[in-house]
């Protein structure tokens, strides 16, 4: 995903979207950190499987 974080923050925002309940945005971001951190290609993933472009 092409934002001006780092794997860090994208954890925090993921963590505050936890506590303010907002479970749709947390569940994308999620998915995108998991698929970070398996080392696949993401980008190629979000958008063919999930419709979602990063």
């Amino acid at each position: 995903m092409d934002l001006p974080i780092n794997d860090y923050e994208l954890r925090v925002i993921i963590e505050e979207l936890e506590r303010g309940g907002r479970w749709e945005l947390r569940d994308r971001l999620l998915l995108v950190e998991t698929l970070k951190k398996d080392g696949k290609p993401y980008k190629k993933i979000l958008r063919e499987e999930y419709n979602i472009v990063a």
